[in-house]
């Protein structure tokens, strides 16, 4: 038997590789208007064969160490003298044309084009060597990349989408400086493209260095003749989406929203796409991918039913499928992802203080299980309203009476943010019973008053956040305002020396029981908080004495620190958080 060896860029190619051995052997519920055959790389790019990227595919995504291991897999396989080298599938759909033979790509773009790029970068390293192999090379390279049914006329073998067909016709394929290829990357995609062209030309001139022309000929060879994919040729559109699907869906960790998007895409018209791609982009410009994720999640949670990681793909497909029109589902993603975004990044002029203010603290907070209640909030009300701020302000506070005080966790409180997120949306809850609602499921005064006695935080992000508002507290305005370059202070120090271990000694108290206390915790600036380090408490007081913080001023009244004064000074907090955070 031969050996075939699966591209080595992971486990996924592999679990690709035999889902699709799967996918021909088995009955697989889908049109048999399809054909699949296996084509070594030199086949692709030869005769009138042109690949289309549509435009609702995405844009070239490939980063650097799957570049590299493209390069590396290929040359690895050739000194294995491996017979066979599987590089995954590609899904096409034929379309009419009249310069060739023409395909839209379904699936397996990335590939493609990198193979594309692979040859332009092994040309523009052989056209100036004084070298007939090299020129025999260039010939071959050039028929590669383009198809030339007229010699006034040629046409690049692979187009890409409108962020990045331009740059990748001129910039990469084509023959410009280098120096112009950079200043033309305009787009992260294209910063890509050209990482993958300058790395591979960059390997390409390693290896005629080291190993002659003589050596990129055999690579040639070996990547055209033995390296191989399977193309799924599909005649109905719709069938190939779902092909792009079942190898992308099943076993394999394709990103999310991908999987959604295809979806989308598949349940509409061709003419309509362009559309829902243009719309789809605007969404995804605003957030990370894992944002993104999260948006689609809790959107769906606040509208229509809690939605799980696991199994969350099958079920949007069954309710898209059955239920909603994908068009006007991407147009509410489109709305509420403009209210995502303002509730992610708070500005101070968009909104009524109070729900500025508490926005950013659950932002600092980053317990992000309310946001389907923030949601439901600005569908119904507006991100401006009175409403919205009381919604805002009441779940600042559950959030720090349950979850940052309290022992909670706040994946326990998804089913329920969900369930009113719901009934607040279709308007079977009003803003009073929701904050009602909250105020019985959280701590109550007494209970919150206790726990906050007692409490110990970790976060530097969280404690500034309390010790600022706590501060605030001591001044009726705010004249004073704790800004960026004020730092935690923690006045028993968390490297302590002799003396302080001494002073808790004598109470029969392990330092480490306190140094996280919040009572031991207060707000220093920088260039005062560098000084007084892990020095005694005598001499950190001389620092205090300089602060303008009223709580940390307040220090200086003390003659000693231990567990008393720190007890003393948390349970004085607790009655002020009280107030601060009520509900």
């Amino acid at each position: 038997m031969k050996h075939v060896k699966v591209n080595g860029m992971g486990i996924q190619n592999i679990k690709k590789y035999i889902l699709l051995c799967f996918l021909m052997t088995s009955d697989v519920r889908m049109s048999q208007s399809f054909s699949y055959v296996r084509k070594y790389l030199g086949e692709l790019f030869t005769d009138s064969k042109i690949y289309r990227v549509p435009e609702y595919q995405r844009s070239y995504a490939w980063e650097k160490e799957t570049v590299e291991d493209f390069w590396g897999d290929i040359l690895d396989a050739m000194k294995q003298q491996l017979h066979q080298y599987f590089m995954g599938t590609l899904v096409l759909i034929p379309i009419k044309s009249t310069i060739g033979h023409e395909y839209e790509v379904v699936d397996g773009q990335q590939r493609l084009c990198t193979m594309l790029i692979l040859f332009a970068a092994l040309r523009d390293e052989l056209v100036n060597e004084d070298d007939e192999i090299a020129k025999f090379i260039c010939g071959k390279l050039d028929s590669k990349i383009y198809h030339v049914p007229r010699k006034e006329k040629k046409y690049e073998r692979v187009r890409l989408n409108r962020h990045d067909d331009r740059f990748f016709k001129k910039h990469i394929i084509g023959e410009s400086h280098l120096d112009l290829k950079a200043q033309a990357a305009t787009h992260d995609s294209n910063k890509r493209l050209l990482y993958a062209y300058t790395y591979l030309r960059q390997k390409a001139r390693a290896m005629i260095n080291k190993e002659g022309v003589e050596f990129l000929l055999d690579y040639y060879n070996f990547f055209t003749q033995k390296a191989m994919v399977i193309t799924i040729e599909v005649l109905d559109d719709s069938d190939a989406h779902h092909i792009f699907e079942s190898i992308n869906a099943k076993g394999v960790p394709l990103k999310p929203m991908d999987l959604i998007k295809n979806l989308l895409i598949s349940k509409v018209q061709r003419e309509n796409r362009s559309d829902i791609t243009a719309k789809w982009d605007s969404i995804s410009s605003k957030f990370s991918e894992s944002q993104a994720f999260r948006f689609f999640r809790y959107y769906w949670m606040s509208k229509y039913e809690l939605l799980r990681k696991k199994g969350f793909y099958r079920r949007i497909k069954k309710v898209v499928t059955e239920e909603l029109d994908p068009e006007e589902l991407i147009d509410d993603l489109e709305e509420h992802s403009e209210y995502y975004y303002r509730i992610l990044e708070p500005t101070r002029n968009s909104y009524e203080e109070g729900s500025y203010n508490a926005l950013a603290a659950l932002k600092t907070l980053g317990v992000t299980q309310v946001h389907p209640l923030l949601l439901a909030a600005a569908a119904r009300f507006g991100l401006n309203s009175s409403q919205f701020g009381k919604i805002s302000e009441a779940l600042l506070s559950f959030v720090m009476r349950k979850f940052i005080i309290g022992t909670s966790s706040p994946n326990e409180f998804e089913i329920d943010a969900g369930k009113l997120a719901r009934e607040l949306r279709e308007k079977k809850i009003t803003t009073q019973g929701l904050i009602s609602n909250l105020r019985n499921s959280a701590p109550n005064d007494k209970v919150f008053m206790h726990e906050f006695s007692k409490a110990k935080i970790k976060s530097s992000r969280t404690a500034k956040y309390i010790l600022r508002q706590i501060n605030g507290s001591y001044s009726r305005t705010q004249e004073i305002v704790v800004g960026k370059k004020v730092h935690l202070e923690h006045i028993l120090p968390q490297s302590p020396t002799e003396s302080w271990y001494v002073s808790f000694e004598k109470h029969d108290e392990d330092t480490n029981n306190w140094i996280d206390r919040i009572g031991n915790l207060t707000l220093l600036d920088e260039k005062l908080n560098r000084k007084v380090s892990n020095k005694s408490f005598a001499d950190k007081k001389r620092k205090y004495k300089m602060s303008e913080i009223k709580m940390t001023k307040q220090l200086c009244a003390n003659d000693s620190w231990g567990p008393r004064e720190i007890e003393k000074r948390q349970k004085a907090f607790a009655k002020r958080a009280v107030g601060i955070w009520p509900l």
